[in-house]
């Protein structure tokens, strides 16, 4: 079963399934990682600060965390 070969962990599935999906790893490794300090988190609250600004009071939080999101991970994206 799934169970047995360690898929019940995510670690463990991407330890093993990471060269099938190299683009999706770099991004698994990033939000599965945890962090030895509060500063990425510090990092999230100043790139949504400046993101979620007066003059962009009405955008929808979901918006903002999509902006944020792509912010945070733009280097991963090959253009």
């Amino acid at each position: 079963t799934d169970a047995d070969k360690g898929f019940n962990c995510p670690l463990q599935w991407w330890k093993q399934n990471h060269g099938e999906y190299p683009n999706i790893w770099m991004l698994a490794k990033r939000i599965l990682s945890v962090p030895a300090t509060s500063a990425p988190s510090e990092r999230v609250f100043s790139v949504a600060s400046l993101i979620a600004t007066k003059k962009r009071g009405s955008l929808k939080p979901d918006n903002v965390n999509m902006l944020v999101f792509l912010k945070e991970n733009f280097d991963l994206i090959e253009w």
